[in-house]
């Protein structure tokens, strides 16, 4: 006998629901078939895989119900993950007979809920189908739900789904209610821990600002969408964002009207670490508190403005850190241009600097320019990871200018290279004999 069958049935099962992992946003098609494999390695498994509800507890339905009914009816009474996807006009009809029937009778055990595709109109009803509308399907109570994520869907703001959350994730989502109806469900949700909202609109006027509230146990706010500075901003004037929690917002200008935000930000003032990546026109600024650690605050900017736009962020932006603090700078491709504001507003208070595939100009210019130790006084530390055509020579000059011009307090001590070719071991040696050396991935 095969040592796997020796095992009791409660152990064998435990290990099916091993296999039950957390679903992603996009749905995997392999996972799904897992409790149908396991169900048909032999008779045995297939006994314990029925009798195992919560193997069956994650429901997806695209355009056939019948796996879906099986599932339902194998979970028994075991709180269900349940998805719904409409890809085609043609489904919706079909879909709402579904959700009649399959869906509104388990709402009251809905764990987690995700609804893409279902389309405005069926907000109201149709001729056909007079009383078949999301209003009505998404009424019901859903007293263990805790996590909601709607894409493209017409789920109005009234519905009960909207309370006692624990993540809440809104894509492409057009409300016809005020913002204050949606930040009264977000006050009924006190246990919110992840808060997601990517183009996101509401159609009524506000009318005034909504009274501060705090939601303790946010960990995680992504304000996405370059279009909806105006939410945001009524967002962060009324939602009091815990100290510890990560930050995503996505800008185009920051003019005097987000100056808001400078404010609403001062918490994260413990930021140590800033890093600034550039890729198709967007700048990525992301604060910790160390470069290993979770990032506090990500801003995504996009401008028109080019230059002068950057130059405008860096200086509103600067705002938020308290600079004698921020002493770790990463520079991630970006344009030479682009980093003069970065050096006049920053470089005063920054020790270590890591350049990520930055141009060798920039490297040239200031790190190892004539003026560079005035301009990184404090530099102790340097990273330089895949920078093309770094040249011995601008590398040996660099080490010593930085090793000789400096103080004891604010030399450069350690240089870490990785993926830069095209140096040898006697450059590597002459290196360590200027500073702490590290070397990865270099020939």
């Amino acid at each position: 006998m095969s040592p796997i069958y020796r095992l009791h049935d409660e152990i064998v099962s435990h290990i099916f629901e091993l296999t039950m992992e957390p679903w992603p946003w996009a749905w995997d098609y392999v996972y799904h078939q897992t409790p149908l494999a396991l169900s048909q390695v032999s008779v045995r498994w297939r006994d314990i895989a029925i009798s195992t509800p919560r193997l069956w507890s994650q429901v997806e339905i695209f355009y056939y119900s019948s796996l879906a009914e099986l599932f339902l009816e194998r979970s028994k009474s075991t709180p269900l993950d349940f998805k719904l996807t409409v890809y085609l006009t043609s489904q919706i009809y079909h879909i709402y007979d579904v959700l009649d029937s399959l869906f509104v009778p388990h709402m009251h055990r809905l764990r987690k809920l995700e609804v893409s595709g279902v389309p405005e109109p069926l907000s109201t009803p149709t001729p056909l189908f007079p009383d078949k509308h999301s209003e009505r399907i998404f009424s019901n109570s859903t007293p263990l739900l805790r996590h909601l994520y709607l894409e493209q869907t017409g789920i109005p703001l009234t519905s009960s789904l909207f309370t006692g959350l624990f993540t809440l994730s809104l894509r492409r989502m057009r409300f016809e209610s005020p913002s204050t109806q949606f930040f009264a469900n977000l006050q009924a949700c006190p246990l919110l821990e992840e808060l997601t909202l990517d183009d996101v609109s509401f159609t009524l006027p506000s009318g005034p600002p909504y009274p501060p509230f705090l939601l303790p146990r946010l960990r995680s706010v992504d304000l996405l969408g370059y279009d909806n500075g105006a939410i945001h901003r009524a967002i962060l004037a009324s939602l009091i964002i815990p100290p510890l929690a990560h930050l995503t917002v996505s800008i185009t200008e920051w003019d005097d009207s987000n100056a808001l935000m400078v404010d609403v930000l001062q918490s994260l003032s413990r930021i140590r670490c800033l890093a600034l990546t550039y890729n198709h026109g967007i700048i990525h600024l992301i604060g910790r508190t160390s470069p290993l650690d979770d990032p506090f605050l990500s801003l995504l900017y996009r401008s028109e403005a080019g230059m002068q736009g950057f130059n405008d962020l860096i200086r509103r932006a600067v705002q938020i850190f308290d600079l004698p603090s921020l002493d770790s700078l990463v520079i991630g491709d970006i344009p030479e241009d682009y980093v003069q504001a970065i050096i006049v507003s920053l470089a005063p208070f920054v020790t270590t600097i890591r350049l990520d595939s930055c141009p060798l100009a920039f490297l040239e210019a200031f790190i190892a320019g004539p003026n560079s130790s005035d301009i990184f006084p404090r530099l102790a530390e340097l990273h330089i990871a895949g920078v093309q055509g770094l040249s011995r020579d601008v590398l040996i000059y660099l080490v010593k200018l930085r090793v000789e011009s400096g103080v004891d307090a604010s030399c450069l001590r350690r240089l870490k290279l990785e993926d830069c070719a095209g140096l040898d071991g006697e450059d590597l040696a002459e290196l360590e004999n200027y500073v702490e050396l590290e070397v990865l991935n270099c020939s």
